[in-house]
C-alpha cells in the first residue's frame, strides 16, 4: 500500500511539471506524425531530441512544423540502449522519453521490439540520477500483452514512472495524449 501511494505521488508530481525536453528513442512509421503532435502541445522554447540506431531523416516539413511551434529539434544517431549515450544526451534530466521501436522491419518481431524496450529501460535505470529531482517519464507502445508484466517490473526496478499502450489498442495521437496527461 505504501509503495502504491509513493508511486501515485511521484506520478502526480511528474504530471504537474511542464514538459520542456522530450527525448524520442528509436524510429518507426509513426515518427514524423508523433514529432508534429509533440511540437503542438509542449511549451514554446522546448526541445525534442531524437536518437535512432540508424540515421532516419526527419522530413523537412516536420522540421519546419517544429520551428513554427518554436520547438528545437535535435537529431542524433546512436545506440538507444547504451546507458553512456543516453546520459550524454541528457536523458536523466529530460522530462519524458518516448520509445518508438520499429516492429515493421524484417528482423524485428513483436517479441524483439518489446525486448529492446526492456533493455532500454534497464539502461535508463543504470544512469546516474544523483542530482535529478524527478526522473523522466517513459511513454511507449508494448506489442505483446504477455510481456507487459515483465516491462512494468523493469520500469519499477529502474525507478521510472511509465505509461504503456498496447499496440493493437493504439489510436492516432494516443502516445502524445498519454504524454500530456
Amino acid at each position: 500500500y505504501r509503495k502504491d501511494k509513493a508511486y501515485e505521488a511521484k506520478d502526480k508530481a511528474y504530471r504537474m511539471r511542464p514538459k520542456r525536453h522530450i527525448i524520442v528513442l528509436g524510429w518507426n512509421e509513426r515518427g514524423q506524425k508523433t514529432l508534429q503532435e509533440i511540437a503542438e502541445v509542449i511549451p514554446k522554447g522546448s526541445k525534442i531530441t531524437t536518437l535512432q540506431d540508424r540515421r532516419a531523416t526527419v522530413d523537412p516539413d516536420t522540421v519546419r512544423y517544429c520551428e513554427k511551434h518554436h520547438v528545437t529539434l535535435q537529431q542524433l544517431e546512436g545506440d538507444t540502449m547504451d546507458a553512456a549515450r543516453l546520459e550524454e544526451l541528457g536523458a536523466a534530466r529530460s522530462d519524458c522519453i518516448v520509445c518508438l521501436f520499429d516492429s515493421k522491419e524484417a528482423s524485428n518481431t513483436d517479441d524483439t521490439t518489446d525486448s529492446a524496450l526492456v533493455t532500454t529501460i534497464q539502461a535508463l535505470g543504470s544512469m546516474n540520477f544523483n542530482k535529478v529531482v524527478k526522473r523522466p517519464r517513459l511513454v511507449s507502445m508494448v506489442h505483446n500483452r504477455q510481456t507487459l508484466k515483465l516491462i512494468k517490473g523493469a520500469t519499477e526496478e529502474a525507478g521510472l514512472v511509465a505509461d504503456f499502450i498496447l499496440a493493437n489498442e493504439l489510436e492516432s495521437g494516443a502516445l502524445v495524449q498519454v504524454l500530456m496527461d
